[in-house]
């Protein structure tokens, strides 16, 4: 062989195997379970089959074994039995169904699950009750496996069937009527509605009622029924930087909805968040997107530094920061408070101060807050009782005349309260504390003993450097002065809890869980009831933290940071 032939088929034969070590490398990247960290840009197809009108969509579009795989890839090997015990226990309560996961569910089941609301009332008569409508989308990468497995499901309930063709799809539904009886004879309760369905050769259709099931397979026919060609959800959807492995979708107006009755024409403001994965916890976009109307709202507030949380103390377990409350407050009531159910959350406490307290929140304090600010909550002891939070307020000042006057006129509505105003004898006299006189034993009726009277502090304001600060205890103010010593932006917890998030951004809300759990359930009973059904997230939840990033074509983008252990 010649020198020159010799070389031709050497390199031939080194770029042959580079090929192949190149498509094996790249075999080997999708199929880890790494490759998960970088998400997808695919679109739940299950969306065809939901009303464009529907209340919540959510889809996981990752099969649940390949998380379980990502998961035992980044978990130190001590804990590795227990973080399989979890997904397991999360596997086998998947459809509810009392069947094994494993041996009934995992040999047919592809890369996506979607869970709708797709309406609050099947009937759309809320004088006979509501009963929402659900449907459960599990993708099929083998139908005859899956119609097994819905035969299994069947006979494991037990009871009547009624089988009925609709458009070409085969619908098994539960006859509400019937009441199966046990073999020692006693009555069962009779089954709630469900109906299966398998569509095409991909998809496992499961529904609380067969007129879910007949809406779906209506949305597939006519695509424009569907949520996936509308126009809120696909400016959302493209309104997304990174790739993700979940996707969810609210309708805004018809969660908030009084009459459950809303037509499509009605629509308003949707949400949709999109989840992807981080070594170290969620990392999820979200998209507010304004209706036809609302997209022409001036652009987003100015970014802020965060300059308010160097007075936020870093033992606060909440906090919320950003700028010009003035403009934000102006959104909220113009937008959220459009919707009923959102108003009569937020203006009865409103008309209570108003009436109660003598004070107009959004005129008193909002409207003056035209730079940063900050709010943070702060554990404060209450022997032999739940824990109590204080709360501080801390607000950039950009007018000074029309900050004392605002000042001014809390002072005096202090003093109509019949609550003393004077200044503390710290921060040389830039403090004042409004006080109430409180005994410190019962006295008899008609007694009084000045000698036995305290003034008990219930909230002071004042200024530090060019921030005016509100708290409701001294305590709180004490923090306050010393927090640029030990400032919740320069502790590890909340850097950590803001790492992924771009910079900079309109403000944060930040919740450290451990430190806040207590406190958050204390003011939100029903979060107990959410904890309980979201066991393991809960007990591996160490943080959140969301950023605002303004608005673009009609779309308010913000991203959020889960951090898990």
């Amino acid at each position: 062989m010649k020198l020159r032939s010799f070389f031709s088929v050497l390199i031939a034969s080194v770029l042959v195997l580079l090929l192949i070590g190149a498509g094996g490398w790249t075999w080997l990247v999708a199929r880890s379970p790494l490759a998960l960290l970088a998400g997808k840009q695919a679109a739940p197809a299950a969306a065809m089959f939901v009303p464009r009108q529907a209340p919540v969509m959510v889809s996981l579009l990752v099969n649940p074994d390949r998380l379980e795989a990502l998961r035992q890839v980044i978990t130190a090997p001590a804990a590795r039995r227990r973080s399989r015990a979890e997904l397991n226990q999360l596997k086998q309560n998947l459809l509810a169904t009392g069947l094994d996961y494993e041996q009934d569910v995992q040999p047919w089941l592809g890369e996506e699950i979607t869970l709708a609301v797709t309406t609050l009332d099947i009937d759309r008569q809320s004088s006979n009750g509501q009963q929402p409508g659900y449907l459960l989308v599990l993708e099929t990468r083998d139908t005859g496996q899956s119609q097994r497995f819905l035969q299994r499901f069947w006979e494991n309930r037990g009871g009547k069937l009624v089988s009925e063709q609709y458009q070409g799809v085969k619908l098994v539904s539960a006859n509400p009527e019937a009441t199966p009886v046990q073999p020692d004879g006693q009555d069962q309760e009779p089954l709630k509605p469900t109906a299966t369905a398998i569509v095409g050769d991909r998809f496992v259709l499961f529904a609380n009622h067969p007129k879910v099931l007949r809406s779906a397979i209506n949305n597939v026919q006519v695509p424009d029924l569907g949520l996936e060609q509308a126009t809120d959800y696909r400016r959302a959807l493209a309104s997304f930087q990174q790739g993700w492995i979940g996707l969810s979708f609210l309708n805004l107006p018809q969660l908030a909805a009084e009459n459950t009755a809303v037509t499509v024409a009605q629509a308003d403001d949707s949400l949709a968040i999109a989840f992807g994965l981080n070594r170290q916890g969620i990392l999820a976009e979200t998209a507010l997107v304004a209706a036809a109307g609302n997209d022409k709202v001036v652009d987003s507030r100015p970014s802020h530094a965060g300059q308010a949380l160097q007075y936020v103390p870093a033992s606060s377990p909440l906090a919320v920061s950003g700028i010009g409350l003035d403009q934000l407050w102006s959104e909220i009531s113009t937008r959220l408070l459009s919707y009923n159910r959102i108003a009569n959350l937020v203006n009865p406490s409103l008309r209570d101060l108003r009436t109660g307290r003598g004070l107009d929140l959004p005129q008193d304090i909002f409207a003056w807050v035209k730079g940063e600010y900050a709010l943070g909550m702060l554990p404060h002891p209450n022997p032999g009782r739940e824990p109590r939070p204080d709360w501080l307020f801390v607000a950039e000042t950009t007018d000074t005349e029309q900050v004392q006057q605002a000042m001014q006129h809390l002072d005096a509505v202090a003093e109509q309260q019949g609550l003393g105003v004077g200044p503390l004898g710290v921060a040389e006299g830039k403090i004042s504390a409004w006080t109430q006189l409180m005994a410190t034993t019962p006295q008899p009726q008609g007694q009084v003993n000045p000698g036995i009277l305290q003034a008990r502090v219930i909230g002071a304001h004042g200024t530090v450097d060019n921030y005016q600060v509100m708290a409701t205890s001294l305590e709180a103010v004490d923090q306050v002065l010393k927090a640029p010593d030990h400032a919740l932006s320069t502790s590890g917890t909340f850097k950590a809890a803001i790492a992924p998030l771009p910079t900079p951004s309109e403000g944060y809300l930040y919740l450290d869980w451990p430190a806040s759990r207590l406190l958050v359930e204390q003011q939100f009973p029903l979060l107990q009831a959410v904890e309980v059904a979201g066991q393991p997230f809960f007990r591996h939840l160490r943080s959140l933290a969301l950023g605002s990033y303004g608005r673009e074509a009609g779309v308010h983008r913000g991203k959020l940071f889960i951090r898990l252990s």
